[in-house]
């Protein structure tokens, strides 16, 4: 595991501190590295929106929703002006459901692949989104 802490910039649900201590799977120690497909990674100075979850577990650390899902970058656009968030999805190849049938005591749902995940909205944007679904302004 490797822990990461977060400068908290603004939320958009709960309270809590101005720094949040997180866990994602993977990391560094000495000469040996481990890295689990679809984990998060963060670069010192980095500006991120993350949604992030407590486990279950008493005591457990906090983890980025969705793994790499939950995790998306902040950055300046070509205007100088604007900030973007840029989703972190590269080389995870995600899907949508399509249909879904039942087959005995089991639900098969089939998926394609889909790019809806990759989208990049302006903040305004993308902020105003989350705070309409948390609001339960849009379902």
């Amino acid at each position: 595991m490797t822990y990461v802490t977060i400068r908290v910039a603004e939320r958009y649900k709960g309270e809590g501190e101005d720094e949040v201590t997180l866990a994602r799977v993977g990391g560094r120690l000495g000469d040996v590295a481990t890295h689990v497909a679809g984990s998060t990674s963060f670069s010192p100075g980095e500006h991120v929106l993350v949604f992030l979850e407590r486990p279950a577990a008493k005591g457990a650390p906090l983890v980025v929703t969705g793994m790499r899902q939950g995790k998306f970058s902040v950055q300046m656009g070509p205007d100088d002006r604007t900030l973007f968030v840029v989703p972190n999805v590269h080389g995870v190849r995600l899907v949508e459901p399509t249909s879904q049938r039942e087959e005995g005591a089991a639900t098969l749902v089939e998926a394609d692949p889909s790019d809806a995940h990759t989208s990049t909205w302006s903040l305004e944007a993308f902020s105003s989104r989350v705070r309409q679904a948390h609001t339960g302004g849009d379902q």
